[in-house]
């Protein structure tokens, strides 16, 4: 947290400012609960409080290298699935694309029903 000219907060804000995307874990033996609380906030994968065990530290360590594994396999099929058009041109169609825009963004549950062999699971 203490860096000499600038706080870890105020780094992690420019890195962030910056886009930089890689897992942030905060060390220190010197910052309140409320500085802990704001990396949190801002997004840091967690915060260790010193003196630490090195099995918490490899704990913390492993989960970061998860997050990044997970969060380069979502943009692996992200991209897969970027370029794919639907081609019909139906009211039905239409509406589909429609509802499908609706839920897209969000997390939920979408249940898909229909007759056999029309493309369910495609």
């Amino acid at each position: 947290m203490k860096l000499g000219d600038i706080s870890g907060l105020e780094l992690y804000r420019k890195l962030l400012a910056d886009g930089v995307d890689s897992p942030v874990v905060f060390m220190s033996a010197h910052a309140s609960t409320s500085e802990a609380v704001e990396a949190v906030k801002l997004g840091a994968f967690d915060f260790l409080e010193k003196p630490f065990t090195p099995e918490k530290l490899m704990i913390t360590l492993r989960r970061c290298l998860e997050l990044r594994s997970v969060k380069a396999e979502i943009n692996t099929l992200k991209a897969q699935v970027e370029g794919v058009a639907f081609l019909g041109q139906s009211k039905l169609f239409q509406d589909l694309q429609s509802d499908i825009r609706k839920v897209a963004g969000t997390n939920s549950s979408v249940l898909v029903i229909g007759e056999s062999g029309t493309g369910k699971r495609s």
